[in-house]
């Protein structure tokens, strides 16, 4: 039978005090501890991140396994993951996921992408008789004035081009680009088709909202904005231009000040768009230095948001996990991050809090300041890539 080890301050020459060589090297050793119980699964939609780390509640930061589609993890009953994707010359994407197993079934995605890729491109050029707007992937042009040309930059192999004016378009499918290339010139009347209009109800308005309606277009190519409409009035791509795998959503912005209210849902003529009503307005929300603050919000997933330079950062939290909690941050204070991946100074900063109701995704947030036209424009790429993976 082994004697104990009796760590006590008593006279060295105890004979109950066993020595180093009195230690029993037969004994078995101590079983390592019970690894996590739950598995989440990481799917990185073959996006590489640069950094990736999580925590098992709030525990250290650790690095997760690899897999053959992302990465793994065990937790016990909520963690946090925090990756970064992209690079110096495009900008950083900087996210936190925070959640509970239950919530994520032991499913996710990466929470981080860049909003560039390392693609051979080449120059796409052609002219528009109208005015308009031509785009082909990620790269677009627009003209006020009829008769204008364009140059876009297209990914070496297939392309898709849309082209809209005047509630008129003209897809053009499976452009081969290998080298420069020009495309035969646009004419809209001639060659196009009239888009349908798609009358919506809107509920939920405040007397200082303006309301806005874009229609998304998502080919096998390419995520496209098909119109971009003042108030709650739609148009949708006709039957006849859409191939088999295509989608179509419809997104209703509300626009009041500090405000920024919104409805998103998959249009088919299955489950058509018609009625929204929006989540009310975050009173109350108090936003400082990559902070927000509240007494109450709504039940949903919250993120906090920011621009810096040409980076972004993001914290999302689902509700399971921010029970109890009156305030969220971004805090890019974790061990291993480079200074190029830490937030500086803000130069965009949104709070939003998002739930489903059926098939409709509802937000409702508030910024710190009304975006500049840049700012909206890099958020929207953001915001386009997301969708693209989503429902890629």
């Amino acid at each position: 039978m082994l004697v104990p080890l009796f760590l006590a301050a008593c006279d060295g020459g105890s004979k109950n005090q066993m020595t180093p060589d009195a230690v029993d090297h037969d004994a078995p050793p101590e079983p390592d501890a019970a690894p996590p119980p739950n598995l989440v699964s990481v799917d990185s939609f073959g996006e590489t991140a640069v950094f990736i780390r999580y925590r098992n509640g709030d525990g250290p930061w650790l690095t997760p396994t690899t897999t053959s589609n992302g990465y793994e993890f065990r937790v016990d009953t909520s963690y946090e993951l925090v990756a970064v994707c992209g690079d110096a010359t495009n900008g950083f994407d900087v996210a936190f996921e925070a959640a509970t197993w239950e919530e994520v079934g032991g499913e996710t995605f990466l929470p981080c992408f860049a909003t560039a890729f390392d693609e051979t491109t080449h120059p796409l050029t052609g002219t528009m008789v109208q005015t308009g707007s031509v785009s082909v992937g990620t790269s677009f042009a627009d003209s006020p004035t009829g008769n204008w040309s364009f140059s876009l930059d297209a990914v070496e192999g297939a392309n898709d081009l849309l082209a809209v004016g005047g509630g008129r378009m003209l897809m053009r499918r499976n452009i081969s680009v290998t080298a420069p290339t020009t495309t035969p010139p646009i004419d809209l009347v001639q060659d196009g088709v009239a888009t349908t209009t798609l009358p919506l109800t809107l509920n939920g308005l405040e007397t200082d909202d303006v309301a806005r309606t874009r229609t998304y277009l998502l080919t096998q190519r390419a995520f496209f904005i098909l119109a971009d409409e003042a108030g709650a009035m739609g148009r949708i791509a006709p039957a006849s231009q859409l191939a088999a795998n295509d989608a179509q959503f419809i997104s209703i912005q509300a626009s009041g000040g500090i405000y920024r209210r919104t409805a998103f849902k998959r249009h088919t003529t299955i489950s058509p768009a018609s009625t929204f009503t929006l989540m009310p307005r975050l009173e109350g929300v108090q936003l400082g230095n990559a902070t927000a603050t509240w007494t109450s919000i709504p039940a949903g997933n919250t993120s906090i948001s920011a621009f810096s330079g040409i980076s972004s950062f993001r914290r999302t939290v689902s509700e399971g996990w921010l029970a109890g909690r009156t305030s969220l941050a971004i805090d890019t204070e974790v061990p291993g991050f480079l200074p190029e991946w830490k937030l500086g100074t803000i130069d965009f900063l949104q709070f939003e809090v998002s739930m489903l109701q059926g098939s409709i995704s509802y937000r409702s947030g508030v910024v710190a300041a009304p975006p500049s036209l840049r700012t909206l424009a890099r958020v929207e790429r953001v915001r386009m890539e997301s969708l693209r993976r989503t429902y890629r």
